[in-house]
């Protein structure tokens, strides 16, 4: 191999070594970038206020979590069958990245029990273990 050639490449591979090491110990972040980093995140949602509600009313309810964006649905999957209609929350708003706001309206002919609080985002959804109480 050429001389000219092997310093060349030498030199490239050394370039390109310390290019990934300088930026790899590049630790700082700024706001936007953590802005993005939170969008592509799974939801988590840790607590729902009010926790229950009855047949036929429309409940306003508060969600505090994680990841929650402008885009984030919320809807109540019933819990002892899976295959219930889901029960959409309407007017969902993101104050936060970590609080939505916003109410279901829990239809007439709704099993009553334990429904799973779930939020959908980003095609990605909670794997939440909180829990609304819907009664007659």
């Amino acid at each position: 191999m050429n001389q000219n050639v092997l310093k060349i490449s030498v030199i490239l591979i050394s370039c390109l070594l310390l290019a990934g090491f300088a930026a790899a110990s590049n630790t700082t972040q700024s706001k936007d970038d953590a802005k993005v980093v939170s969008a592509l995140a799974k939801p988590n949602v840790t607590a729902i206020n009010p926790t229950s509600g009855k047949i036929g009313e429309t409940v306003a309810f508060t969600i505090t979590g994680a990841n929650f964006s402008k885009t984030s649905k919320v809807y109540l999957e019933n819990e002892s069958d899976r295959d219930a209609k889901n029960i959409n929350a309407k007017d969902v708003t993101s104050n936060s990245t970590s609080t939505l706001t916003g109410s279901f309206d829990i239809p007439t002919g709704t099993d009553a029990g334990t429904w799973i609080v779930n939020v959908k985002d980003n095609g990605q959804t909670s794997a939440s273990k909180v829990k609304f109480t819907i009664s007659k």
